[in-house]
């Protein structure tokens, strides 16, 4: 198996929460087919990421990257060996719950075999250049079980079947390799986070009953649909109560974990940028790697983005802390109930602006049959809410003035809040963060003034340009206005807030 070491502790994502578009875009708005080749490129040769992510999920994906990346920059691969040095991790849909996308997952599989033979072509030598998955969506082992053994029966293990008389598939078409992968499960739900042990601790079992054990194990914590689903403070906590969790496991069995982050520039996503850094290493020392997203790529310039990433990539990752998870759990129910109530106040609101919200990303449609939205249910109201994606759902309430950190919010106490900043410190700054771009006016008028006072009691800084704009933009919407003029001043914020959603 070649699974390397080098385990990259920075991956460029392709999350479409830029402001700002990069140069090297073919068009003014979308970045879309051969400009994810570059950006793969540039993310490795630029901007010194180890890893970049090939998102099969939710989108159209060139199966031919690793032909176009070596044969785009011949002399840096050459002297970077893709595989070794750098490295190209593949998310596919999960069939078990993306079903329109579930022969996708087959193309993808399919693909690592090909690329296989390419690079051996291109380093002649054997070189694997993709060797692990990464399953969102995973609530068990079983869903992990299934690619692992999918791939390593169906992808290289037919290469010993006979065609017609005495010719093999490897007769015909050659050898398969690499023989097996590697999964990363992607964890997102409120319940799988909180049993992230039990999901890991049978993935470890199953793999060694089939005679694959495992020596270590990258586990891809998610952030954003978190926070879409449960509120920013649901899911930040829900990240550390899976992060003692796994480290408790890994203390007892033996076996090394290396999480990963899915952490966006927003507050709401995770408040990583090139500017906070060092916060967020601070937040979470057991972290391996960090997600380099779009906005923190392009909404900065490159010498104040690449001494960050290369913090990133020299940096030891500690042991996370642990703590007695289920004390949280009341709180997160609590918290939780409160921001799904609150997103009913401004789920109309969210609908007719999330249309004018700019597609980064050449995406598959967010509607009907390829619907990419979220569904989240409220328990208390026995009703169900539909959702954009988080980024536009994020760029949507930061285009008007509120930002979505504040919703939920009049649930907490100060017993609440002390319990929060126990194992959150960063807390109140990121809080404080998000609303320098409220507008305290709309938010009075749509959630009224309990949540108005709780987002003045942790507002330090208020941006009046940016106020200037979301009462421009609201006024436009409340007339219904839905014109490029209103798209305008949705941009125009976005690039002074530095991020889209």
């Amino acid at each position: 198996m070649p699974y390397s070491k080098k385990i990259p502790k920075t991956m460029s994502t392709q999350h479409p929460d830029n402001a700002t578009m990069p140069s090297f875009a073919s068009d003014p708005i979308t970045l879309k087919g051969e400009d994810e080749i570059l950006e793969a490129d540039y993310a490795f040769s630029k901007f010194h990421c180890t890893e970049q992510m090939w998102d099969y999920e939710g989108k159209d994906t060139d199966v031919d990257v690793v032909l176009k990346l070596l044969t785009h920059n011949k002399p840096f691969f050459e002297e970077n060996q893709l595989g070794k040095n750098v490295f190209l991790t593949l998310r596919i849909p999960n069939p078990k719950v993306e079903k329109s996308l579930q022969k996708k997952v087959e193309e993808a599989l399919h693909s690592i075999v090909v690329s296989h033979d390419l690079a051996t072509t291109f380093y002649n030598k054997k070189i694997s250049p993709i060797f692990e998955v990464i399953l969102p969506l995973t609530t068990s082992s079983d869903e992990l079980m299934w690619v692992y053994n999918y791939y390593k029966k169906f992808v290289t293990g037919k290469e010993n079947e006979t065609l017609f008389k005495n010719t093999t598939v490897k007769n015909w078409i050659g050898e398969s390799n690499p023989k097996t992968i590697e999964l990363i499960p992607l964890i997102e739900d409120m319940k799988s986070l909180i049993n992230i042990d039990t999901i890991i601790k049978d993935y470890i079992k199953d793999r060694k009953k089939e005679k694959a054990p495992i020596s270590h194990l990258r586990i891809f914590l998610a952030r954003s649909d978190p926070a879409l689903n449960y509120g920013f403070i649901s899911a930040t906590l829900l990240t550390k109560i899976a992060l003692s969790k796994l480290q408790k496991l890994s203390d007892k069995i033996n076996i090394p974990f290396y999480p990963i982050i899915g952490v966006g520039s927003v507050p709401f996503r995770g408040n990583f940028s090139p500017h906070n850094v060092d916060r967020v290493i601070n937040e979470y020392p057991g972290i391996h790697t960090f997600t380099i997203q779009s906005s923190f790529k392009y909404d900065h310039p490159t010498q104040t983005i690449n001494p960050q990433i290369k913090k990133l990539e020299n940096r030891i990752t500690e042991k996370s802390p642990t703590f007695d998870e289920a004390i949280y759990n009341k709180l997160i129910k609590k918290y939780t109930a409160q921001y799904q109530e609150d997103l009913e106040k401004i789920t109309d609101l969210v609908s007719v602006i999330a249309p004018l919200i700019p597609n980064r990303r050449s995406r598959r449609i967010h509607v009907g049959l390829f619907g990419y939205s979220r569904e989240i249910s409220n328990a208390k109201q026995k009703n169900r809410i539909i959702l954009p994606r988080a980024i536009t759902f994020c760029a949507s309430l930061y285009s008007i003035g509120i930002p979505p950190e504040i919703l939920g919010l009049t649930s907490l106490n100060n017993n609440d809040i002390e319990l929060i900043e126990a194992i959150y410190p960063s807390f109140k700054k990121d809080l404080a963060d998000s609303l320098q771009y409220a507008n305290a006016n709309i938010i009075q008028e749509i959630l009224g003034t309990a949540s108005n006072n709780i987002a003045s009691k942790y507002t330090k800084t208020i941006d009046e340009e940016h106020t200037g704009l979301t009462t421009l933009i609201f006024k436009r919407v409340k007339y219904n206005l839905y014109d490029y003029k209103t798209k305008e001043l949705i941009e125009w914020a976005s690039k002074i807030r530095k991020f889209l959603g």
